[in-house]
Parts: structure tokens; sequence; C-alpha cells
């Protein structure tokens, strides 16, 4: 029997262990595989420094796995730097929707989307509706939406890259766990989350990109549950 130890860690906790004082155990000497979980995304999003120290600190003669559900250029470079030493699977059907999420739409000026969002949330115990994020383009209307809930009443957290990564675990832990039903995010929610409870997404801001749409309304109608999905279109 073979026992393999294992280790799973954020990057910027990496990095910090990286740097950690000389009489803690380098764990380092016996690590053989890194595997980067989300690899599309941990390329965007400005992890360069943060990887560049982790790479210079693992032995050079590594397995290192990089998985993702799409294909980028950042991905793509690194393919064709290391063709001949790689291996590439790529499993894909196109950016489908699973059947059982019902998806609807609504036509509203713009002056009137946060009457709008106001009057579907409202409704939300009305309908059964469990638990729901409102998925907007950016960090300064995640935090407007934000405070105009909290004016109205309307129990929600918010979870956006300008909130310390203490707040958006608290933010995230208060939505998993019931406390708060309503989940304000940016698209930093819309990979990785899958909690039971999510009946309903609102695109309040429609997405740039097709694959966007399909991350975002995946957070519900997962594992043969149904689900709903709301995109508001200005006109």
């Amino acid at each position: 029997l073979l026992v393999l130890p294992i280790g799973i860690e954020d990057l910027g906790r990496r990095v910090s262990h990286s740097g950690s004082d000389e009489d803690r155990p380098d764990i380092r000497e016996w690590e053989r595989f890194l595997v980067l979980d989300e690899a599309d995304r941990v390329l965007d999003v400005g992890f360069e420094e943060e990887l560049r120290v982790i790479f210079q600190c693992l032995p050079k003669n590594r397995q290192t796995l990089l998985f993702s559900a799409m294909m980028t250029n950042e991905l793509q470079a690194l393919l064709e730097i290391s063709a001949n030493r790689s291996y590439f699977f790529e499993a894909y059907e196109g950016f489908k929707t699973v059947y059982s999420l019902k998806q609807q739409y609504i036509f509203t000026p713009k002056k009137l989307k946060d009457l709008y969002l106001f009057h579907v949330l409202s409704k939300m115990e009305e309908e059964g509706i469990r638990s729901a994020i409102v998925f907007v383009s950016t960090c300064k209307t995640c935090h407007l939406l934000s405070l105009l809930l909290e004016e109205l009443d309307q129990a929600a957290v918010a979870l956006h890259s300008h909130k310390s990564q203490s707040l958006r675990l608290s933010a995230l832990n208060q939505f998993k766990s019931g406390q708060v039903p309503i989940l304000l995010a940016t698209d930093i929610a819309s990979r990785g989350l899958d909690i039971p409870t999510v009946d309903l997404v609102i695109n309040y801001d429609i997405p740039r990109y097709p694959r966007d749409y399909v991350h975002r309304v995946g957070r519900t109608a997962r594992a043969g549950r149904g689900g709903l999905s709301i995109s508001f279109i200005t006109q």
C-alpha cells in the first residue's frame, strides 16, 4: 500500500508557506506533483508572482497537471511552448445548459432594473425558492446593490474581489448555511460553487461571453435538480 500525502491550498497560502520559518519541516522536498485546478482563472487573474515563487520552490522534476473547464489563450500558449513534453486531453461538447434548467428573461428599462430585481427577490418565499444568486458585472454594482437591499430590509450578502478573503469566506458561509438567502456576486462566484439550495440565478447584468452565461446559470439545476435563471435585458 502506497500512501501519498496530499496538500490542498490556495495560491496565497502556498506562497506564505514557501517563505515560512527555517525550523519548520520543508514539505517541498517530497512534492512531486503540482495540480492547478481552474487553471484558466489562475492564469487570468494576476497570480504570476505567486506562481513564480511556487515554481522556484518545487523540484524541477515534478509533474504539473492543469485542469480547466475551457481552453483560453493563456493555456493555449502554455501548450504550444511545451508541446513536445506535454499530454493534452480535451472533452468538448460546446456550451450547453441542462434540460432541468428553466431559462427566462425580462426586458426592462435600465432605470427600472433595481425595481424589477427587488420584486423578483421579494417573491422568493412565495414561489418556494430557497436561495438565489444575483450576478453583476462589476464590484461597484455588487456593493451598491448590497446597500440598496440593506435599506429595503432584504437580507443579502455580497461576494466580490474587492473584499478581503476573510470577508468573502464569511459571506459565503452565511449563504451556504441558509442564514442569508441571497448572494450578490461578480463572476468570482460563477465557478466552483455547488450549493444544493440555489433554486434561482439572476443575471442582473448580462455577461460578456456565452461561456460566462453557462457558468453562471450552472450554479442552479445541478445533479439532476431543477432550477430557474432570469436574465435582465435592458432596453
